[in-house]
């Protein structure tokens, strides 16, 4: 009776099998075929920027540009200048975290306020502060969330590596 209480719930039950089927693997003990299917890897074709100095690398769309502001200040950016993602590495003491905050920046020459989504990984006395600017979808809609889904991808893709 239990099998059938999760059969007919449809928030635990996602598998394309009839009752049928159910009922002959309960009689004959048989376990259900789950079959995995590798997805492909967006970021493959993705260009990697290593820092040796930093001991990290982190891949980023082709669509993207690299400009290193400073020895710790890296800003991925597209052509159009409306998607930014910063990579900030300071040192850990004193640094105040947010998970987001609000900005103010020039456009074509225009200031215009920016939402921004922080993401901070420490590793002995630096932090490395990843800043996802204009990537609230609230805010910015499918274009945002494209944005945060970018950045999310970059992140998963961050790793630290030996200098």
């Amino acid at each position: 009776m239990a099998l059938l209480a999760i059969w007919w719930n449809p928030l635990t039950w996602n598998w394309n099998i009839n009752l049928r089927d159910v009922i002959r693997m309960v009689i004959n003990q048989e376990k259900p075929q789950i079959q995995l299917t590798a997805q492909p890897d967006s970021t493959a074709n993705w260009k990697t920027y290593t820092n040796s100095n930093y001991g990290f690398e982190i891949k980023y769309p082709e669509s993207l540009s690299l400009k290193q502001d400073s020895d710790s200040m890296f800003a991925f950016e597209d052509q159009n200048h409306l998607s930014y993602y910063i990579l900030n590495i300071v040192n850990s003491a004193g640094i105040k975290k947010s998970a987001a905050e609000e900005i103010n920046y020039p456009v074509n020459g225009v200031g215009t306020t920016g939402s921004v989504l922080n993401t901070y990984i420490e590793k002995a006395d630096k932090t490395y502060a990843f800043k996802c600017i204009n990537c609230n979808s609230e805010i910015f809609g499918s274009d945002g969330a494209n944005r945060k889904n970018t950045f999310d991808q970059m992140l998963s893709t961050f790793k630290f590596i030996n200098k």
